[in-house]
């Protein structure tokens, strides 16, 4: 149970976590009410188990509220509060402090918690954890800062087993100073609002010619984000910069004058040091990345140096696009979502390819599993991204996207109403299944209702709508992201009796 809530306490993380750092505000609710007695909202719980929350105003140590967690039933587990500060802040060590009392703690204990996102660093008292009855005493935990890994910082007070807590008079510090009287790290890349309404760019034609100055632009572009020093810093949005260089890489007559616009982009990003390899590391590598595509002649001799350059580059610790977690795998991280685009332009939607295509090209351990070559799946979407007209056509082209790495993982895992009425809103009550490749009734969610259709458990569904079973797999398969065939049909088994006929 409690390696278990160990890794949870670590992983759990809210919405926020790969949001934007900047602009966050410094007025932090430490004392945990709001309304009288009612607990901030600012505060979140997550958790398994019986428990409680509340607030209270008389058992205090110092400040108006006192955060309550008790048990309060039969099924014993966990129950935490957090408070996410979506900010990182200069430093070396940062310390939560504060008071926690306690009546009857059995089974478990009672503590502070803290985490540094994504999976940069955590610690709760599990080890001195708190039992028993015990009066207000102080607390703390500490942990090491890495400013520009850092996307959020969370801290807490937490529950285990049986018993009430009272926590209260939380402090935050960075290096014994007040996390209130301290400045957010706002990066340069997070103050550039000069697309934030639309690239700019509605529509893109694209010859066989233009649609290889594409895969070019977008292959630097990824190769750039992840190791030019200067991007690593958070010294300029990658995004919008993308938007600045694209017209002018549409616009090109040929492919000196794209090489030239190439070579000045990448000079204006700066100099930097470089450094030889580091040795002794092949055998801790256990995939290299493909960079073949920088020695193509196309590129010129002047870029492909450029490139080969940056390569070598001295980095600092850390970068402000990718973040890497504990267990070794990579992060995205400061990736604004454009939430509010339901239908981006052109551009965007180049973007949001660009930003896919080399996120796996770098960072997805199965690349070279998928059955294809990754190179010529860039070139395959440019015009499917490009040409979608409409916000349906667009996430259909995502998801076909997501298909081509065979990982079920890989979907758009959002509540999204426009695939929802694609796939329908009204469904069947009968439960279908492929059995042998056949759609075969296997259960049903609503027994009356099931009984009503007509159908009985073991029927075959052969068409629907007068259309063959068989041709609506085929339409679905290139649309439905699965590590196998059985998945996939497993996926399109669920959604065969959905419809938005009454």
């Amino acid at each position: 149970m409690r390696k278990t809530l160990q890794k949870l306490l670590a992983l759990i993380a809210p919405a926020m976590a790969f949001s934007q750092i900047g602009n966050a505000s410094t007025a932090y609710n430490f004392d945990f009410g709001q309304n009288g007695n009612q607990l901030s909202p600012l505060w979140e719980n997550f958790g398994s188990g019986d428990y409680t929350i509340s607030t209270d105003s008389t058992a205090l140590k110092h400040g108006k509220h006192s955060a309550v967690i008790e048990f309060s039933g039969t099924t014993i587990g966990y129950k935490a509060l957090s408070y996410t500060i979506p900010a990182s802040y200069q430093g070396k060590k940062i310390t939560l402090t504060g008071y926690i009392k306690t009546e009857n703690v059995t089974e478990g204990w009672a503590g502070l918690w803290m985490r540094i996102d994504p999976s940069v660093a955590y610690a709760n008292m599990e080890s001195r954890g708190v039992k028993g009855t015990t009066d207000w005493e102080k607390y703390e935990v500490t942990l090491d800062l890495s400013p520009l890994k850092t996307s959020q910082i969370v801290i807490g007070g937490l529950l285990v087993g049986k018993g009430k807590m009272w926590l209260g008079d939380l402090h935050l510090s960075i290096d014994e100073k007040d996390i209130r009287g301290l400045k957010p790290i706002v990066y340069a890349a997070d103050k550039d609002k000069k697309f934030d309404a639309g690239s700019k760019i509605a529509s893109i034609n694209y010859s066989e010619t233009k649609k290889e100055d594409l895969v070019v632009l977008g292959k630097i572009w990824g190769y750039l984000k992840y190791y030019h020093p200067a991007i690593a810093k958070g010294d300029l949005n990658w995004d919008y910069e993308l938007f600045r260089v694209l017209p002018k890489i549409i616009d090109a007559k040929d492919q000196k004058e794209r090489n030239d616009i190439l070579r000045v982009w990448i000079n204006i990003l700066g100099t930097f040091d470089t450094s030889e390899a580091k040795a002794n590391t092949s055998e801790k590598i256990k995939i290299y990345p493909d960079l073949t595509w920088i020695d193509s002649s196309s590129l010129g001799v002047d870029v492909a140096a450029q490139l080969m350059n940056i390569k070598n580059a001295r980095r600092l610790d850390g970068n402000y696009y990718i973040g890497i977690s504990t267990y070794g795998s990579a992060i995205p991280q400061h990736e604004n979502p454009y939430s509010a685009m339901k239908f981006p332009d052109a551009g965007f939607r180049l973007l949001s390819l660009y930003r896919y295509w080399n996120i796996v090209q770098y960072f997805f351990p199965y690349k070279y599993l998928i059955g294809e070559d990754w190179n010529d799946v860039l070139r395959d979407f440019i015009p499917t991204f490009l040409d979608a007209s409409n916000e349906l056509e667009y996430k259909k082209a995502v998801l076909a996207l997501l298909a081509r790495v065979h990982d079920t993982h890989a979907q758009i895992w959002s509540k999204d109403e426009a695939l929802n009425n694609y796939h329908g809103t009204n469904s069947s009550a009968a439960i279908i299944s492929f059995v042998e490749s056949k759609a075969v009734v296997t259960g049903y969610y609503d027994q009356a209702l099931f009984e009503k259709s007509g159908l009985e458990i073991g029927d075959v569904i052969e068409t629907i709508n007068g259309k063959p079973v068989d041709e609506m797999v085929t339409e679905r398969l290139p649309f439905t992201p699965a590590s196998n065939y059985p998945t996939q049909l497993r996926d399109i088994a669920r959604r065969l009796l959905r419809t938005n006929d009454s």
